[in-house]
């Protein structure tokens, strides 16, 4: 029965790669064929105009030379830095290039913004060694897990709702898949793994009822984000259902810390039942919602703060406004945040008592199906 699992999971895999390599989804709103984005490097600073009258930011003009990596073109141009664009350059440093190419006219190249591609992999890199360092065999395995939860989310539930699926059922399918690819290759085929993969998709199955009495009682629904007419242009081409994206986001944010929870609850429990055989199912049971209580003191406080540390810029713009209290609580931001925290924080405290049912009722043999699984 494993080996079928593991070859069902691989299998898996190859599907979503299949669909995602054939899927037709992507930017077809705005023709950009004659604009593309190129490396270069700056080669020297002629001269600068330059002021710092705004504090941390510098303000003025450059003029550079840069050459442009892939076809090592020689260009000299203005480098504009002003408040909202702003790019300062040196001598050596890599950056991106916008160039416009329309047909029968000069190229105009312009500076887009830094290359940190090589920064960015610098940091990858140093993450998965400090993984690796002290992590070892389980550093290993936690990359892998985080590998092929990216992969499922980006392969599979982007192009899915892209496409018009609805964003709440393909979400708790992506909790679900990243929860069994993630489990399995941390815990391999345990009681504690069956305890994680029936708990986290119940938690979002839970999570989703919530969203939809949210959404119902306080008039908000995906229409009222930040990006919705862009959005809704998106669903005039490709049938996208926005409505459904607000608890998609979340599933995603708060997917980490619902795992978290379970692994920490199921893992705590099948200790606690190897170390006293007379342990019964229900002191099991209120042994997991006691440790699940010292969890949930922190583990709110990090959603909660996550979501409004998000938000913080959009609340200092609207306080220089001089909203009013009521304004403030009922406007379309401040639901979307309430929901995307409340939901959030409601799916892990699920967790507790989820996890602490079937780990009490799984380690003690109550639920046979589970155990003759496991054992095959």
């Amino acid at each position: 029965m494993k080996k079928i699992i593991a070859i069902v999971l691989v299998v898996i895999l190859i599907g979503i790669f299949v669909y995602w390599n054939n899927a037709e989804f992507g930017n077809s709103r705005w023709k950009q064929d004659t604009i593309t984005y190129e490396k270069a490097k700056v080669i020297e600073v002629i001269s600068e105009e330059l002021n710092n009258d705004v504090p941390g930011i510098t303000l003025g003009i450059q003029r550079i030379k840069v050459e442009l990596l892939k076809s090592r073109d020689i260009l000299t141009l203005d480098n504009r830095l002003t408040q909202t664009h702003n790019v300062f350059v040196g001598e050596g440093s890599k950056i991106i290039m916008v160039a416009d190419k329309p047909e029968g006219v000069e190229p105009y190249y312009s500076v887009y913004n830094y290359d940190r591609i090589g920064g960015i992999t610098f940091y990858i890199i140093a993450f998965f060694i400090i993984l690796f360092a002290i992590g070892r065999i389980k550093g290993i395995k936690s990359a892998m897990a985080l590998i092929c939860s990216i992969f499922i989310i980006m392969c599979f539930m982007i192009p899915k709702i892209y496409q018009g699926s609805d964003p709440v059922l393909i979400s708790v399918i992506t909790a679900l898949l990243c929860s069994i690819f993630s489990v399995i290759i941390l815990y391999g085929f345990t009681k504690m793994s069956m305890v994680n993969l029936i708990s986290i998709p119940l938690g979002f199955i839970f999570g989703a009822a919530v969203f939809y009495l949210m959404s119902m009682t306080l008039h908000i629904t995906g229409f009222q984000m930040e990006d919705a007419e862009s959005l809704m242009l998106i669903m005039q081409e490709s049938g996208l259902k926005i409505h459904g994206l607000l608890f998609a986001s979340v599933a995603i944010s708060s997917l980490g810390a619902a795992m978290d929870v379970t692994v920490s609850i199921s893992s705590s429990l099948a200790e606690i039942a190897k170390l006293d055989d007379e342990a019964t199912s229900r002191t099991l049971f209120d042994s997991g919602m006691n440790i699940g209580k010292d969890i949930l003191g922190t583990m709110v406080n990090t959603l909660i703060f996550a979501f409004l540390g998000g938000s913080l810029t959009t609340i200092l713009v609207l306080i220089s406004y001089g909203v009013q209290f009521h304004q403030l609580i009922s406007s379309d931001f401040l639901g979307i945040e309430i929901i995307r925290g409340f939901i959030g924080t409601c799916v892990v405290i699920l967790m507790v008592p989820i996890s602490s049912f079937f780990s009490a009722n799984i380690y003690k043999d109550k639920l046979p199906i589970i155990n003759k699984l496991i054992r095959n």
